[in-house]
Parts: structure tokens; sequence; C-alpha cells
């Protein structure tokens, strides 16, 4: 039997075959430094419930299951597969195949993702993109609780609903496990915030400008972890190919807007 549209290789390595595919819904406009931000200030102007820095658990329950239900349950009406999510999971499955990252197919980001997609990527294709996508909106549900815990119930609220946040969190995106690597790293001192740093970091690069906070911080243990934590995931398939796709490509994609030094300055 065929391989299903997403896990075809074009000749030139690229994944997804070649039909069209949905666009990707929009990216957050609002990072989790927006929520963060913007949950403490409401925090601060208000007493009480809304005034708690960091959000009590059982205040964050109803909230973490009313943000899993709006990513979830679309799920059960066939949601689209978007580009990003199927080429993530499509470069997981091929990995777990027996094809190599990099080499026989291109990937324009560190691995990070495609080891945390490992637990369901074996699965046959249809089973395991499911199963992604479920995964996907736990990591999700863990990111809202992580917001409140950080920054108190309005950030929560506003994470869980955020439309923009809701749809990227429904696949097998870089960003809801980028968020949650991030968000656990600001949850947490010492090594393990270091390794859920480098953790992040091998996610996607852009997660590079979190690390100051470690800095800002004085944590010098989480600094020290996160180079470690780093090369701990990127080992396994390092290599020049992974040089000249994460950091080649990302410099000289086209503009979109912004120029090389200013890709350079974002990075």
């Amino acid at each position: 039997m065929p391989a299903p549209e997403f896990l075809r290789l074009t000749p030139s390595g690229r994944l997804g075959g070649t039909s069209p595919r949905p666009a990707d819904p929009a990216r957050p406009v609002w990072s989790p430094a927006h929520l963060i931000a913007w949950g403490r200030a409401v925090s601060s102007l208000h007493p009480g419930l809304l005034g708690e820095r960091r959000g009590a658990l059982r205040h964050l329950l109803p909230i973490v299951v009313v943000g899993w239900l709006l990513r979830a349950v679309p799920l059960l009406w066939d949601a689209p597969i978007f580009a990003d999510e199927g080429v993530y999971y499509a470069a997981s499955a091929w990995l777990w195949r027996g094809r190599q990252a990099y080499t026989d197919f291109v990937l324009v980001h560190p691995p990070g993702i495609l080891w945390l997609l490992a637990p369901v990527s074996w699965m046959e294709p249809a089973t395991g993109l499911l199963a992604a996508r479920v995964l996907a909106t736990l990591v999700g549900a863990l990111n809202i609780l992580l917001v409140g815990r950080l920054a108190g119930v309005p950030a929560a609220i506003a994470y869980a609903v955020w439309p923009e946040v809701v749809a990227v969190e429904r696949g097998p995106a870089l960003e809801p496990f980028l968020n949650c690597a991030l968000l656990g790293m600001m949850n947490t001192r010492g090594w393990t915030s270091g390794a859920l740093g480098g953790l992040a970091l091998g996610i996607k690069l852009w997660a590079a400008p979190w690390l100051i906070l470690l800095a800002l911080r004085r944590d010098w243990r989480a600094l020290a972890a996160v180079p470690v934590a780093f090369a701990v995931v990127l080992a396994p398939l390092a290599g020049p190919e992974m040089v000249d796709q994460v950091l080649g490509f990302q410099v000289n994609r086209p503009a979109a807007g912004a120029g090389r030094v200013a890709r350079l300055l974002l990075l």
C-alpha cells in the first residue's frame, strides 16, 4: 500500500509529497512572555482569586480542562492536517523507519521534535498522526497549567482560550513543545531548568533569547546545564548536513519581511 501523502519524500528529500496542503494556522501573536506579563499586570490590579501571582492548582484545573477540550474536541470531526504537523510527524516517523534526518530528508530545525514524537511515531501512520495530535493537545493543557503557576489565573485563562494558541496546540508542530520546555524552564531552577532550556533550544533555535532569563536570575547551574542538554539532543544526528540545514537555511531563507541582519538579530 502506498505511503500516505504526508509520509512521501520528494526527490530533493522534502517531506510531504507534492500535493497541496492546508496552510498552517497563524502562529500565536502572543508568546508566553506576553501572556505572563499581561497576567501579572492584571494580578497586581485585582485582589483575591485573580490576585494570586502563582495560580493555585484548585483554581487552575478547571481552566486546564476547558482549554484541553477546546484543543481536542475538533479532532473528533477530522480537523484538517496542516503543513507543519504533517512534516514533523513524518520526519519522526521516517527516522524510526530507518531514514536519516538531514541526509535522507531535509529538516530545517534541530531534532528535538523527532525525539519528543518518538512515543507515537512508530505506529501505523494514520493512527500515529492522530496520537501525535492528541499528544499535542495534552502538552497544550500542561502549558496552561505552567502559565498559571508562573503568572496566575488571568494569564492561564488567556492562554487557554486565545484562538491562535488553541489552533497551533492541536497538532504536532514545534510551538506546543517549545512553549512547554520554556515554561518548564521558567517554573524550575538549577539543573532541571537548564535541561529544559537546552531541550527548548534543541527544538527551535529561536528559544535562545529566552535563555537570558537564566542569567538575569543568576541561575548558574541552569546556565551550565543548557549546553549539555542541547548537545544530548543534537548528538545522535550531528553532522555537517545538520549545520547546513539548521543554521544555513535560517540565515539564507527568503526574507518574508525581514532581511538577513534582522533574522540574525531575531535568532
